[in-house]
């Protein structure tokens, strides 16, 4: 190889091998720089928080008494929406049902428990219900219900500040 050649890859070599170099130290630079910068933003944008004996920590308290009556109120409201829902799906179904009926079904009463004002605290009740059902439906679920329906109501409360929830339910 002509020594004209040897000496422009060389050349080149050692260019290049600057190059990495430089561009080495201006990355730890920059590394540190960006460390130094992250600091300067804990430091410039840090958070106060309250001392106990400081007044301001005084309002950051929770008041959790509950006032008197609250709960009876709030279940009530809660079971008369959930009554109405279930009026609405049960005329629903009544309305399915008198579109195919086969059979004259004012022979057997039919209602809900909630229609009978019965208190179901902490008591599952089942009633069993026998109509004629229109195309299929009756094949599709009957693996399924068995002809059964149980009436299950609850109350859910959350905290979405402290990211808690609540359930109770009463069968």
């Amino acid at each position: 190889m002509p020594r004209v050649w040897q000496d422009i890859c060389s050349r080149q070599l050692t260019r290049r091998l600057e190059a990495n170099r430089e561009n080495i130290r201006l990355k730890k630079q920059y590394e540190t720089e960006k460390q130094l910068v992250k600091s300067f933003k804990k430091l410039l944008y840090n958070r106060r928080v309250p001392r106990d004996a400081e007044p301001e920590a005084t309002k950051h308290t929770r008041r959790t008494d509950i006032p008197e009556g609250y709960i009876e109120r709030m279940a009530a409201m809660v079971f008369k929406q959930l009554e109405a829902g279930v009026k609405v799906c049960y005329g629903k179904v009544e309305r399915i049902f008198d579109a195919q009926r086969l059979v004259p079904m004012n022979l057997v009463p039919h209602g809900t428990l909630l229609d009978r004002r019965v208190m179901t605290r902490g008591v599952e009740r089942k009633f069993y219900d026998r109509r004629t059902m229109p195309v299929d439906i009756g094949q599709r679920f009957q693996d399924i219900a068995a002809d059964e329906i149980v009436e299950r109501f609850g109350l859910e409360m959350s905290d979405f500040k402290t990211n808690t929830s609540a359930t109770a339910y009463a069968q």
